[in-house]
């Protein structure tokens, strides 16, 4: 019979800790978040010897490692990479950690101002060469401020003003619309079959009640805003730079259109495997109403990993 296995590393500066046990492990993947995190709670039978126990501290890289396994096999998959963040005083030992932006939250940035500027141009200023950008993005004027005084703060604040999110996945800053990367392999699932518990809500487009709000910052400094959809709907904005009104609407009913589909909605729950990622496809499959089968991005994926055994929740996006 399989079980839960789980295998950690944490490493110092000069050592290196790994350890094979563990009583929870929780986690969240989501590019709506600047940040994903982890948190790890740890058998109250834990020993450590001397020189050992110091490497369990904030600012530490640690990678974990959950899967199933028996006598004969392990089938271990990397869940997390980050840094711990902070280690409880409690018995057992709670850990939380956060992904690579916990050291953008450390990396100070000096206050700029442009008149015009990229997006690409901004992170070069603050220190960042290695990015993927989901999209082409001309910010105009930009300033950062003694309030952004770091780099996450720099990202929070691109997201705020200009809409563009940014999230760590496969280990490297993404920065832009997240349902413009490249598409891999659909993950599948059948209702009823590979699915323990299910939230999902199978909606016609005719159903779904949708507001969009689209606002262009001008060079000038004022702003440019039109509304398409329902009034009495669901409230999504969206953010640009210099585009005019008729563009600016064409965004807006794009994303409108994007939104309205005869499709699920919601969440489910499934077991540890197949291996489900943020940013990952997930193609359901519904032998009963095989008109209501679809492809769907996955905007979030929380993990729990345990005695219990190993359960993903995914949460459903855009309708590819």
């Amino acid at each position: 019979m399989f079980r839960c296995l789980a295998h950690i590393t944490i490493e110092g500066n000069t050592k290196t800790l790994e350890l094979r046990s563990l009583v929870e492990f929780e986690s969240e993947q989501t590019w709506r978040n600047l940040t994903n995190t982890a948190k790890l709670k740890l058998p109250r039978k834990v020993y450590f010897e001397d020189g050992v126990s110091y490497l369990i501290k904030r600012g530490n890289k640690i990678t974990i490692r959950v899967g199933y396994g028996d006598r004969n096999s392990e089938r271990l998959v990397q869940r997390f990479v980050g840094y711990i963040a902070y280690v409880g005083n409690e018995v057992p030992l709670v850990v939380d950690c956060e992904d690579e932006m916990f050291m953008l939250k450390q990396k100070a940035v000096k206050p700029k101002s442009w008149k015009a500027t990229t997006l690409s141009e901004v992170l070069n200023y603050c220190g960042i060469t290695d990015f993927v950008a989901l999209g082409s993005y001309n910010l105009g004027k930009f300033s950062i401020t003694t309030k952004q005084s770091s780099v996450a703060k720099v990202l929070d604040e691109l997201n705020k003003v200009y809409g563009i999110c940014s999230f760590y996945r496969n280990g490297k800053l993404h920065c832009g619309n997240p349902y413009s990367a490249s598409q891999g392999k659909a993950i599948i699932f059948q209702v009823g079959n590979n699915i323990e518990k299910s939230d999902l809500q199978y909606r016609r487009k005719e159903e779904v009640l949708l507001k969009v709000t689209a606002i262009s910052n001008q060079k000038d400094g004022s702003k440019i805003e039109v509304e398409v959809g329902d009034n009495d709907g669901e409230h999504r904005t969206l953010n640009f730079y210099n585009l005019q009104k008729s563009d600016l609407e064409k965004q807006a009913n794009q994303l409108l259109d994007s939104l309205k589909y005869d499709g699920y909605r919601g969440s489910f729950t499934a077991w540890g495997e197949p291996v489900v990622n943020e940013g990952d496809v997930v193609e359901l499959y519904d032998i009963d109403y095989p008109e209501r089968d679809g492809k769907f991005w996955c905007d979030k994926v929380s993990l729990s990993a345990g005695r219990s055994g190993i359960r993903q929740k995914l949460e459903l996006g855009a309708k590819i």
